[in-house]
Formats: structure tokens, C-alpha cells, sequence
């Protein structure tokens, strides 16, 4: 007898002893809140995932923009040093090669 077979049996007998202690429209009744609650935990953990990844976004644009503007600083950092080196005159004495 396969696992799936015999789970399908154990829930038709489970189904059939409630009915006959609670009676069906109780079980029903019980079914229809357990899905309801199943529902919401689904929701809930959906919800959950959104913030987590929301969460990660936004974190990852952050050290982005950090790490653009850590580029931009240096960049402008070497083209001040090279304006200033250019008006004193050092380009003049730059080694013109090995020989």
C-alpha cells in the first residue's frame, strides 16, 4: 500500500469519526475556519517575504548610492590634485620614458 493511499484512507476515517462525534455541520464548520486560518498564515508569511525583500532593496540602493558617491569624491579628489599639480607648473617634468 502506497504512502499516499494510506494517508488518503487515515483522512477519510479521521473525516468520518468527526462527523459521527461532532456531527457534519460542525465539522464543516471546523474545515471552513481551519482553511480560513491556513489562508491568513499565507498572507501573513507573504507579507513577511515583501518586507524582507523590500528590506534588502532598499539596504542595496543605499550602499549603492554610498558606493557612487565614495566614486564620485575620489574622482573629484584627482581631478582637483591634477588642476592644482597642472598649476604649479609639475606636468612640465613628467618622465618622458626609460632609455
Amino acid at each position: 500500500m502506497s504512502s499516499c493511499y494510506r494517508l488518503f484512507v487515515v483522512q477519510c476515517a479521521t473525516e468520518k469519526f468527526a462527523k459521527k462525534l461532532l456531527g457534519d455541520s460542525e465539522v464543516e464548520a471546523v474545515l471552513q475556519r481551519l482553511d480560513r486560518m491556513t489562508q491568513d498564515e499565507v498572507r501573513i508569511a507573504v507579507a513577511q517575504t515583501l518586507s524582507v525583500v523590500h528590506g534588502l532593496v532598499t539596504n542595496t540602493r543605499i550602499a549603492m548610492e554610498g558606493a557612487q558617491s565614495m566614486l564620485d569624491w575620489s574622482l573629484n579628489v584627482l581631478l582637483l590634485t591634477a588642476a592644482s599639480l597642472r598649476r604649479q607648473g609639475v606636468d612640465r617634468y613628467r618622465p618622458t620614458g626609460s632609455g
